[in-house]
């Protein structure tokens, strides 16, 4: 099964319905904001959630092991409130189901983007990211 596939199967289950284009549009804002400078990408995404007190759950996404699963709250905590609010304003969807969505996502998203327990550097990660906004559905490639 591929990640694409992958995330739309939770996302389905999160949203109890079919994934819309509003929803591969979050996956495809979230996925983009991690090369932007801003963020400081994957190792600042990870790096947001140690300095929030919510380290080992983010380490577990990265290690090999079991993935814990955090709350909708939590995201909230590691992203920050206005990061939430940019990406469900960018997506249209409400900013309670982008958090709820995100919870779903996230463990499954940093675990597949870790490889072996290691965070990629920059070039590796755009490569991937590459790769996975060609399967995406034409309208969500252009959020």
């Amino acid at each position: 099964m591929s990640l694409l596939e992958q995330v739309k199967e939770m996302f389905e289950s999160v949203v109890g319905g079919k994934m819309t284009d509003d929803h591969t549009r979050l996956v495809s804002e979230f996925l983009a904001s991690l090369t932007s400078g801003q963020s400081g990408g994957l190792q600042g995404l990870i790096r947001s959630f140690e300095d929030k007190g919510l380290g080992n759950i983010v380490s577990s996404w990265v290690g090999t092991g079991s993935s814990l699963p955090i709350t909708a709250e939590q995201v909230e905590t590691g992203l920050g409130k206005e990061r939430i609010q940019q990406l469900a304003s960018k997506v249209g969807l409400s900013t309670d189901t982008t958090k709820s969505a995100l919870a779903s996502l996230l463990p499954m998203l940093v675990d597949r983007l870790t490889p072996d327990g290691k965070v990629p550097d920059a070039s590796q990660l755009q490569q991937y990211l590459d790769k996975f906004k060609g399967k995406l559905p034409a309208k969500a490639a252009k959020a």
